[in-house]
């Protein structure tokens, strides 16, 4: 069964200009559409703003089936399905919130679900009836049982990708070491005929500082820029409720997000924060993947995260627009002896490949902060990118240039 139609490069490059208002690719949009016409399945990783889903949104338009795209989160469904339909892409989403009786998925071009209805049977059924061009994991990482934002449903997607195995795969994240990058193509099933491509995680718009600060919340306080769309992630929701509260009061206008929330409140505070009324969000990285507001222009930690994955996703929020934002990490002497200790041991009773991993994330995460070293050297050695000189724009390179 013929899944796409033959398309030349200059037909390729046509459709980019028509539909997406682009000259010329960025690596390695064209690659992967052109493997995935070649009948090859494919893991990318390719940082936050890089263009992701203009990959399966473009074979959408020449695929003679529907594509599915398995999604993590409503939020991020409905971006994409707005986005998709802005460029003339019949596209759709279903979720528990969906308002729309889809009863025909060949009328659809794209079709957006969560791991969870991926499962169904009934769901699947539809979708074998109708024929698919392409199966799409986004969010790959949430697959592996390495990856930092771990979800069961996630890893059931491989059993389920057995009544499609003639139908090949495009796996898409932000960020994945190797150990994750080989756990999503072994969970997937697609070794044996998988490719991979990878861009530059280095953003050059993005000036990264890490502080070691006394007073987190003067510091806050002292250094978020009045009336620009800012980030300030934390580790629990508590800390989210008091530092909004705290922000506040002092002035600068702020609202808590975690996932405890109720759906309408965490409604109300992201229309608030993309519209500008409320320009910094206080959050826990439930405030993450499907965030799709490009001017974000500051992004801090209050808490140390807990891998270098964790901290590039939320960086990653910062500077889709491609000019300037910054990213400072805050830190205090006492957390830093936390994260010492707490590399000496097992997070688990059973000491297992999955502690150690847990562990060596830490170490990683401990090295950032305390070795003298260019930021994005470190981080990018981390992802198995050779960087061959400093990035000359970071606090470290910064310090050392007076």
């Amino acid at each position: 069964m013929e899944r796409f139609t033959t398309c030349t490069q200059v037909q390729l490059m046509d459709m980019l200009k028509l539909y997406f208002g682009y000259d010329s690719f960025r690596y390695p949009q064209q690659q992967i559409i052109e493997s995935i016409l070649t009948h090859k399945s494919c893991l990318a990783i390719m940082p936050t703003g890089s263009g992701k889903s203009l990959c399966f949104q473009m074979l959408s338009l020449l695929a003679r089936h529907p594509i599915i795209v398995i999604s993590p989160l409503i939020s991020l469904m409905d971006d994409q399905v707005r986005e998709a339909q802005s460029r003339g892409i019949k596209a759709v989403a279903i979720h528990s919130a969906t308002k729309v009786n889809v009863k025909d998925f060949n009328h659809y071009q794209l079709i957006f679900c969560s791991p969870e209805r991926f499962q169904s049977t009934n769901f699947k059924q539809r979708l074998l009836a109708c024929g698919l061009s392409l199966i799409v994991v986004d969010e790959a990482h949430c697959i592996s049982r390495w990856g930092h934002e771990f979800r069961p449903a996630y890893q059931k997607i491989k059993k389920n990708l057995a009544d499609f195995s003639s139908v090949n795969v495009l796996a898409l994240t932000a960020t994945a070491s190797g150990f994750v990058q080989k756990d999503i193509i072994k969970q997937l099933g697609i070794k044996r005929n998988a490719t991979i491509f990878k861009s530059s995680l280095q953003r050059k718009n993005l000036f990264i500082s890490l502080q070691k600060v006394d007073d987190k919340e003067l510091y806050l306080m002292n250094h978020i820029t009045q009336n620009q769309t800012s980030i300030v992630y934390t580790r629990s929701r508590s800390h989210t409720e008091s530092l909004a509260t705290f922000l506040s009061k002092n002035g600068i206008k702020a609202k808590a997000f975690h996932a405890k929330l109720a759906a309408k409140m965490k409604q109300e505070v992201q229309q608030s924060w993309f519209e500008g009324n409320t320009p910094c969000i206080v959050a826990t990285n439930a405030f993450g993947m499907g965030i799709n507001k490009s001017s974000v222009r500051q992004v801090f930690h209050y808490h140390i995260p807990d891998s270098i994955e964790d901290y590039i996703q939320e960086i990653g929020r910062a500077g889709r627009d491609n000019k300037n934002a910054r990213c400072q990490l805050l830190y205090t002497t006492k957390e830093v002896a936390q994260l010492k200790r707490s590399c000496k041991h097992p997070v688990s009773s059973l000491w297992n490949s999955y502690s150690r991993y847990k562990i060596g994330s830490r170490v990683r995460m401990l090295g950032l902060i305390t070795r003298n070293i260019c930021r994005y050297r470190y981080l990018l050695d981390y992802f198995g990118e050779e960087m061959s000189h400093n990035c000359g724009t970071c606090d470290y390179c910064l310090s050392q240039n007076k």
